[in-house]
């Protein structure tokens, strides 16, 4: 069970308690806690059935919640808010829900504060005691109805690690929150499982206490910006793709986790290449590189002077010349007769019309490697632009050092 925390601790403490009195069956608790300046880490340290994360800034609701999964041991993950009571039962029987069928990947509950289906309208009580008798009435009323919905709100979700290890974690383009829900749906759904909601468990959810703690209009700012982003990725909002089938833009479903934070930045930055995301990719290069030097080089091959070349290319599309310029150069230091480092540094001074400079660099990458068309074709062309023989090279003769 994970619980992503902001401050809040009563909410926090109340829903600790509802899981303790209403859970029957196995389970741990890992609270990510987002910087709170209450007391609510000093809280959680001291109880000894909550696993705590502390992070020192607050990274957002996506990020927490990746760093949980990867935390957590159980073959189901249940992503709670924290300003939920949960209510006898619950837990059971979304387990049994996501376990009656093939590819059930989430399950969720009904609640009286929720987007979409889950929303029950009936739901009127005035106190916690009241709205308990309520969810008892619930159970019984609604025994065994499950409803298939590929779109649920993740005030509490069951998911199958089966899925997680399909589609990885919540997409932080998201962060600080918002809509990464209906993202981890979308690719959920597009993998091929399916998302039910038990329509005989009820929770009480107070209402989004954190992110409305800051004021509901940069609530409303933020829904909208990612929205927008939503958008961005997918070509349609979640109303038009659920409710009106609207065709939706092609794009990766995995969003790579690992608690090897190399690997994890590396294979999203490969990720979003793939979709052509190249500010995204230069992101999260940026902070493999920063990584690299403390990962474990036994279970994951790949050299640094390559992945700042890599860092380097994408540079160069954003036309963020100088930072390419300073990642070929790092790459040409650590390997010193990089073809690859030379040719970079090579287009680097040829965009920014340092002709003389790139003919050294084309020049030196043809030393190297005499047979590299991508260096004998640059030459060709700068040599054109300096009003010299095309096939002019100051370095032929063999020479071979600097």
């Amino acid at each position: 069970i994970i619980l992503v925390t902001y401050n809040q601790i009563e909410y926090t403490l109340k829903c600790i308690n509802s899981i303790r009195e209403n859970t029957e069956i196995k389970y741990e608790i890992i609270a990510v806690d987002n910087a709170s300046s209450d007391n609510t880490a000093m809280q959680l340290r001291a109880m000894d059935e909550v696993t705590l994360i502390e992070n020192k800034q607050n990274l957002g609701f996506p990020a927490a919640v990746n760093q949980g999964i990867l935390a957590a041991k159980g073959q189901y993950v249940l992503l709670l808010n924290n300003d939920t009571i949960v209510t006898p039962g619950w837990l059971e029987r979304m387990v049994e829900v996501i376990q009656s069928g093939q590819g059930i990947g989430m399950v969720g509950p009904v609640s009286n504060s929720v987007s979409g289906l889950q929303l029950d309208k009936s739901a009127k009580y005035d106190t916690i005691d009241e709205m308990l008798v309520y969810a008892k009435k619930i159970g019984k009323n609604n025994k065994n109805k499950v409803m298939n919905f590929p779109r649920i709100a993740f005030l509490c979700t069951l998911i199958d690690r089966e899925l997680i290890n399909k589609i990885g974690g919540l997409d932080e383009r998201f962060t600080p929150g918002n809509f990464e829900d209906d993202d981890f749906c979308l690719r959920a759904q597009l993998a091929g499982y399916k998302t039910m909601i038990a329509q005989d468990v009820f929770i009480h959810h107070y209402g989004s206490i954190s992110f409305k703690a800051a004021g509901t209009d940069p609530y409303s700012e933020r829904l909208k910006i990612n929205r927008n982003k939503f958008v961005e990725k997918w070509g349609a909002d979640p109303d038009e793709i659920w409710l009106k089938n609207k065709e939706i833009t092609p794009h990766q479903i995995i969003y790579p986790i690992n608690v090897n934070k190399f690997v994890q930045h590396f294979e999203r930055t490969k990720t979003h290449l793939a979709d052509k995301e190249f500010d995204l990719a230069f992101l999260e290069i940026k902070t493999a590189i920063k990584a690299f030097p403390y990962y474990d080089k036994t279970e994951y091959e790949v050299e640094l002077p390559d992945i700042l070349n890599i860092a380097g290319n994408i540079a160069m599309m954003l036309g963020e010349f100088e930072e390419a310029k300073n990642l070929f150069e790092e790459e040409l230091k650590l390997s010193p007769e990089s073809v690859s480092a030379c040719c970079g540094l090579g287009d680097v001074f040829m965009v920014t019309e340092n002709y003389e400079a790139a003919k050294v660099m084309y020049e030196w990458a043809i030393n190297y490697d005499p047979e590299n068309e991508q260096a004998k074709n640059a030459l060709i062309k700068i040599n054109s632009q300096l009003n010299l023989n095309i096939d002019d090279n100051s370095l032929e003769g063999g020479v071979h050092a600097h």
